[in-house]
């Protein structure tokens, strides 16, 4: 996204905008492409384990169509999944991909955490139809299709029957859960 066409301005200055309004676009001069899809940067996306960042999130926000060529060029906004200002960026709008798999389990056994849950403040607020982001990929033998169940580590929790003060106490580790 950091060579992306880029919104400078908005229609009346406005600090959002949404569907029928108008923003002006840096960078997509020589482009002949009519439909665009709109993305803010998002955070860095790391590992847990290796403290790698691994990539960096990409936030939809709508869509929008050059109305008047030009640098900067005149976007009217189309579609609106978030407010849309300055400094978002545009993507060219490509054809539909429709993904085919069948939902398999993988050949290995795959190990990995979870990075991120799209839109939640932490990795633990997903539900059903999340998009989560594993420390896992391509290179680890996933493939489309591959179907992984999620558990959560068990916690230490001191003894409650335990007479020695709790610092002293020992822990019991309760045993892992799944949970997706």
């Amino acid at each position: 996204l950091a060579n992306a066409p880029r919104i400078v301005a908005t229609q009346e200055s406005r600090v959002n905008i949404g569907p029928g309004d108008l923003a002006y676009v840096a960078g997509a001069r020589d482009s002949k492409q009519v439909n665009w899809q709109i993305f803010r940067p998002g955070k860095p996306l790391v590992d847990p384990e290796s403290k790698r960042i691994l990539g960096y999130e990409a936030v939809f926000l709508g869509t929008g169509k050059i109305t008047r060529s030009g640098d900067p060029a005149t976007l009217e906004v189309v579609t609106a999944n978030q407010e849309i200002g300055r400094g978002d960026r545009l993507i060219p709008n490509g054809r539909a991909v429709i993904n085919e798999y069948l939902p398999r389990d993988p050949k290995g056994s795959v190990e990995g955490r979870i990075v991120s849950i799209f839109g939640g403040i932490t990795t633990s607020e997903g539900g059903a139809n999340s998009i989560i982001t594993l420390n896992k990929g391509s290179r680890d033998g996933l493939e489309n299709g591959h179907v992984l169940a999620i558990y959560r580590l068990g916690a230490n929790t001191v003894d409650p029957a335990s007479t020695l003060s709790r610092d002293a106490a020992p822990t019991i580790r309760l045993p892992d859960e799944r949970y997706g």
